[in-house]
């Protein structure tokens, strides 16, 4: 439903888009063990990379 969302209303890319992926976040942006699953992933391309920075 919110991956709909973003596709319908907010233009986002379906292939920019994953749901239950297999990734983790950080506790803090200073942490650096990824320990908290995600639902739902929007990336900044379709290789969904989670390593990629946005640039500055």
């Amino acid at each position: 439903m919110f991956a709909r969302m973003l596709v319908e209303d907010y233009g986002y890319p379906k292939a920019h888009i994953q749901t239950r992926p297999q990734y983790r976040v950080k506790v803090r942006p200073s942490g650096t063990k990824k320990e908290y699953p995600i639902d739902i992933a929007v990336f900044s391309d379709d290789r969904k990379n989670d390593d990629d920075k946005k640039p500055e």
